[in-house]
This record gives structure tokens, sequence and C-alpha cells, in this order.
């Protein structure tokens, strides 16, 4: 019996959902601590997000507000990783966990494990899958596109690389190590 291993963010669920979150509850923090206007302040984040990614999105409100500072860049960030998301899974991803059921499931995930079980119960998924497997738990260096965590799974259920399929969105850091060794991908 074949295991099938999903990708979270971006496969299962659209990611903009958790950030758009995350940007109101640091609009709020933000109007909360330093009497920014909740509205203005998240408008701004997402601005810098569309133009460059979410790198400096804190930076550019505080700079303009006059409070930039690391501690209160700390502060966003904190407010943003600790929001309780409220998501739901694309409708063929519902579908396709329901409809797979039969077979051993697992969720393999990047990013910090506090922030990625918060997605993963928001979504519901240790309902649905044996095992959803934070990367960052077992070190960043296991993170993909390293194979060490699908190794892992495949060594639990007793399996062949050959006989795991793994479900994501990136084919560049998701299948470029996993291919060589057998592992069969899918490409959503």
């Amino acid at each position: 019996m074949p295991v099938i291993i999903f990708d979270m963010d971006e496969t299962l669920y659209d990611e903009r959902t958790y950030v758009r979150e995350g940007l109101r509850a640091v609009a709020t923090c933000m109007q909360r601590k330093w009497k920014i206007p909740r509205d203005t302040a998240f408008r701004l984040m997402n601005r810098e997000i569309r133009q460059n990614g979410r790198g400096k999105a804190f930076d550019v409100v505080l700079t303009r507000w006059n409070v930039l500072s690391k501690k209160n860049i700390r502060t966003c960030l904190s407010s943003y990783r600790s929001h309780v998301p409220k998501l739901r899974l694309y409708p063929d991803a519902a579908r396709a966990l329901r409809r797979l059921k039969k077979y051993p499931l697992y969720v393999v995930t990047d990013g910090t494990v506090r922030v990625q079980r918060r997605k993963a119960l928001a979504l519901g998924l240790d309902a649905k899958v044996k095992k959803v497997l934070a990367t960052w738990s077992l070190g960043k260096d296991k993170s993909k596109p390293s194979p060490f965590c699908f190794k892992l799974i495949a060594r639990w259920e007793r399996v062949m690389p050959t006989e795991v399929v793994y479900v994501s969105d990136d084919p560049h850091k998701d299948f470029i190590n996993l291919k060589p060794l057998g592992f069969r991908t899918v490409r959503i």
C-alpha cells in the first residue's frame, strides 16, 4: 500500500490567508502599542509584501511612525507568529484527504514549529493524517529539500521510496532530492 505525503503551505490551503490574518494581528498590535492606525498599518504592510515580499513589511510601518527598533520588530514578529489562524483546506485537498484516508497519510512542512503546528490544528489535519511532521523540529538541516523526513516516514511505514508519493506545489525545493532516490512526486 503506498504512503502519501503532502506539503502543507500552498498545497493543502492558501497560505495568503494565514499571512493576511497575521498582518491583521500585527496591525492590531501596532495600534495598541504605538497608536498606529490599524487599517493604515495593514494596508502598508500588504503593499510592501506585494511589491517586495515579506522581509521588511513591519519595518515600513514602524519607520513611517518613527518607532523602528529591533525590539519593536520582535514584538511584531511575535504577534504574527502567535496569532491563532482560521484556515480552510482547499476544496480539492479536503476531497483528496477524504478519498485517500485508507492509505497512510502524512504532512511534511517547513517553518517555525509553533507556527506550523497552529496551521495544522486550524486545518484539522491531526484527524485526517497519521502525523504532521514539522521538519524544523528535527533541525533546520532536515528541512526540504533534505530527504531526511521522507526516508524517516518510509522507515516508519516499512516501505521503499518507490512506494511513497509526495504531493506538493514546488518542484525545485520539494522534489529535487527525492526523485533521484525513487520517491514519486505529484506537483499541483
